[in-house]
């Protein structure tokens, strides 16, 4: 099953939800403010990613402006805290 990590005020969440639900794909919804990502999770997203951090962390996003981190070099564990 497709699994879909979201955030309530995300507009790419929504339309990718409604992408799958206009194709009748089966999805489950993982929201991020409520349910944090396991090890194992992040460890499956980064190795579906061609640059690592950097194609899972929107640099538009405020969480990206305030926390001011290195995304490219941060080590797993310490990028599963925030």
């Amino acid at each position: 099953m497709i699994k879909i990590y979201t955030v309530a005020s995300c507009s790419s969440c929504k339309k990718a939800k409604e992408w799958l639900e206009k194709h009748q794909l089966a999805y489950q919804e993982i929201n991020l403010v409520t349910n944090h990502i396991g090890r194992e999770d992040l460890l499956e997203i980064l190795s579906l990613t061609e640059g690592g951090t950097v194609d899972i962390i929107s640099k538009r996003s405020q969480a990206y402006e305030r926390l001011n981190i290195d995304f490219e070099s941060i080590k797993l564990n310490d990028l599963r805290k925030l």
